[in-house]
């Protein structure tokens, strides 16, 4: 059986019930023949299509995850929230489900708001989402939503260099943790193209740790493959 069939066949036995999840497109990578499905998607907080950001590489990779799904019991503040505070707009509603989207809207830049007042709240362990990011041009629109967050009354990480990119953090609902993320400067910096992802790749405040690290993580074949891999989309 061909790697394609089997990942038609998972699906097939998958049940979306969300009436707003449509068909991501679907980009076929070809391994020694052999196809094999990869979603793409893309979550933006920028104006523009979801999806578009990785298209051009020449290596297959799956870009993200959407729509955000969020279930909520304060419905109203957590609106109030995505509409006035984010810039969001409610697109759609049916039963207890509420659609709301940035941009072009679509799949990757799409925010499903559940209202339920029936479940306990979640708690944070193994297995659960600990935040969900959007992204942000640069550091210029990052410090825009620095201030415009704390004007708005929220307490936030302020700014937090990850190296690889610059991020903020933000609780915007009890249980609800929000990061905005630059798309820069990447995780090319301090390794070429040609062979980056072969060796581990630390930030520099890591750096002094870098025999422990070692130590602890799980070994991984980085061996540079030669197999040809051809990359289409339908």
């Amino acid at each position: 059986m061909t790697l394609a069939k089997t990942y038609s066949m998972a699906l097939s036995r998958l049940r979306i019930d969300n009436p707003w999840i449509e068909s991501h497109k679907t980009g076929l990578i070809r391994i020694d023949g052999v196809p094999c499905a990869v979603k793409i998607a893309r979550t933006v907080l920028r104006r523009g299509k979801a999806g578009d950001y990785f298209k051009s590489l020449p290596i297959p990779i799956i870009t993200g995850l959407g729509p955000l799904h969020i279930r909520i019991a304060r419905f109203d503040a957590f609106k109030n929230v995505l509409e006035n505070t984010m810039g969001m707009r409610e697109v759609a509603k049916e039963g207890s489900l509420h659609l709301f989207e940035f941009g072009e809207g679509g799949n990757g830049a799409r925010v499903i708001v559940e209202y339920n007042t029936i479940l306990p709240a979640g708690l944070q362990g193994y297995g659960t989402v600990h935040h969900a990011a959007f992204r942000v041009a640069d550091t210029d629109v990052l410090n825009d939503w620095i201030r415009h967050l704390q004007q708005s009354g929220f307490r936030t990480s302020g700014y937090v260099d990850r190296f690889f990119f610059e991020s903020l953090y933000a609780r915007v609902a009890p249980g609800i943790l929000f990061e905005w993320a630059t798309d820069g400067p990447g995780f090319m910096g301090d390794e070429p193209y040609e062979t980056i992802g072969e060796a581990l790749s630390l930030p520099p405040f890591l750096e002094p740790n870098r025999t422990e690290i070692e130590r602890l993580v799980r070994p991984i074949d980085t061996v540079r493959s030669t197999r040809n891999i051809e990359k289409e989309y339908l």
